[in-house]
């Protein structure tokens, strides 16, 4: 959503809250394509500082997402709180990639703002559960409906040398 802040600088110290629902398709992460089940819903609070403005944001949405361990689709919610800088303008020291700027119109593509910190809060391995056994190894059964019948203890004999290495009273 593009939001003009056109408002809060006249003063300073002046404050605008914005609240809105925007749909996103999907968004890439690790390879991924993360669908999103519900809208993402946005309040931001926008304050005029000095040199910038400061928007303190929460973010709440549902992505469809696969356990990493048993692949089974279960919805993730997230809830986010952030906080972000957005510069009034290119200073002297030049433009700066990692920084959001107010276009000349004074406004900002928001939805860009919130899609980045979606990302950074998501977590490293998706787990549909604590208690997720996973798959099996050998035969790629999910633990979760049905225990398998492979052995697991497929001991290789050219280990066996190592096999009491760790017994007491041993002489190395």
């Amino acid at each position: 959503m593009r939001i003009n802040l056109s408002g809060i600088l006249k003063d300073f110290g002046r404050e605008e809250t914005i609240e809105y629902e925007t749909y996103f398709d999907e968004i890439e992460w690790e390879g991924e394509k993360l669908k999103f089940k519900e809208p993402v819903k946005v309040k931001a609070v926008f304050t005029n500082t000095k040199d910038d403005i400061i928007v303190s944001s929460e973010v709440n949405t549902v992505l469809n997402v696969k356990c990493h361990r048993c692949l089974k689709e279960f919805p993730y919610e997230m809830s986010i709180q952030f906080e972000e800088e957005i510069k009034k303008s290119i200073n002297s020291a030049g433009f700066d990639k990692d920084v959001f700027y107010l276009d000349e119109d004074n406004t900002i593509e928001f939805d860009d703002v919130v899609k980045m910190h979606i990302v950074l809060n998501l977590p490293m391995r998706f787990i549909c559960d604590v208690g997720c056994k996973g798959l099996c190894s050998k035969c790629g059964q999910n633990l979760n409906i049905i225990s398998c019948t492979c052995k697991e203890d497929v001991f290789d004999e050219r280990l066996a040398v190592l096999k009491n290495f760790y017994e007491k009273d041993k002489e190395v």
